[in-house]
């Protein structure tokens, strides 16, 4: 909005400038435009029109969208959880085999244990280790336990504690009330609000 009011205000000096010196030319103010082109040895009217004329294009122009941040889920969509017919267990086993999470960072599926799924992390730095819980944020999307151990063995040590750390990783798939995290030193845990029943009647 703002090229195309300068744009604008620029555009209509500029015109009245040109009336004046190039029309005009006999009235008070024409002659003080003359004037001032005459000192300045340019033409101003052309000038100050030319520029009015740009910015107004500029700002006219469709600026291209940013595309939003993905929207954080407190409860996951039937796609992301899993499927309500068949093994679902084999489909939860499936998705930690499906699920990238690289070296370091192992996820063990123990049905009936509390908790049932643990995340072991091995010699990795606060870094690889935040990349790594965003990544195990969205596969808990998908399987929707009602509690998740992280266990951090030999990591490096980070600037904050490692349940601040998670909490951290997981706010950027998960919203604020879909979870909560617990826990001191090298294991800490996740308990969804809105998690699959079928892991306690395993």
């Amino acid at each position: 909005m703002k090229a195309i009011s300068w744009g604008i205000t620029l555009a209509l000096i500029g015109a009245a400038q040109l009336y004046l010196t190039q029309i005009d030319r006999k009235s008070t103010p024409a002659m003080f435009a003359v004037e001032l082109e005459t000192r300045l040895s340019l033409p101003v009217g052309p000038t100050l029109l030319g520029v009015g004329v740009i910015l107004l294009a500029w700002g006219l122009m469709p600026k291209p969208q940013k595309a939003p941040p993905p929207a954080l889920r407190s409860r996951p969509s039937r796609a992301e959880g899993l499927g309500e017919g068949g093994d679902w267990l084999a489909q939860a086993r499936e998705a930690v085999m499906m699920a990238k999470l690289g070296d370091g960072a192992e996820v063990v599926l123990t049905p009936g244990a509390t908790p049932p799924v643990e995340l072991r992390l091995r010699g990795l730095t606060p870094e690889r280790a935040r990349a790594v819980l965003e990544g195990f944020a969205e596969l808990l999307l998908t399987l929707r336990p009602p509690r998740a151990k992280v266990r951090f063995i030999h990591c490096e040590a980070a600037t904050t504690s490692r349940v601040i750390l998670l909490r951290g990783a997981l706010r950027q798939r998960l919203a604020e009330g879909a979870f909560t995290a617990v826990g001191s030193g090298d294991e800490v845990e996740v308990r969804l609000t809105a998690p699959d029943a079928r892991w306690t009647e395993a």
